[in-house]
């Protein structure tokens, strides 16, 4: 393969995806979209290596960053609706049923743990992905652009 813009997006975007689909990985997701930001970061150091530019190609790190981004959101539906289909991940009843606990002390916690049932009953499961992936379709790329744009801030070889 030689297009390494490509062979990047498609190394970090799929790693950083798949990670952040399985079960107890997905919290670092809450950790300002850590993966999605790690992953634009190494998809440039995987594009730059060995390249030395007179001015930093900002802008080709965020349009980097961004296809990392949308590679890491297919990759992150797919390897979900495979976890889920597995039974490994957490299931829809255990999570409601957290909600509802919640929302026994808080009335804002029980009417959106009623919402949030009604909801993905009327879903179902693959509709839910679908879902997953439209979100995650448009969250990943602009973390990952930024990852992007501070991966060419950190390994830019400037010429001397």
């Amino acid at each position: 393969m030689k297009n390494t813009k490509l062979r990047a997006a498609l190394i970090a975007g799929g790693a950083f995806g798949a990670l952040s689909a399985l079960p107890y990985l997905q919290m670092l997701m809450a950790c300002c979209c850590a993966p999605a930001i790690g992953g634009g970061v190494w998809a440039v150091y995987l594009h730059m290596r060995g390249q030395s530019f007179e001015q930093p190609p900002y802008g080709a790190g965020a349009g980097l960053g961004a296809l990392t981004g949308l590679v890491g959101a297919v990759a992150a539906a797919i390897v979900g609706a495979i976890v889920q289909a597995a039974g490994w991940a957490p299931g829809t009843d255990e999570i409601l049923a957290q909600l509802e606990q919640l929302g026994a002390q808080e009335p804002q916690a029980r009417e959106f743990a009623e919402s949030a049932r009604g909801l993905i009953e009327s879903l179902g499961p693959l509709a839910a992905a679908l879902l997953t992936l439209a979100v995650t379709a448009i969250v990943y790329p602009i973390f990952s652009m930024i990852g992007g744009l501070i991966g060419v801030a950190v390994f830019n070889k400037k010429d001397a």
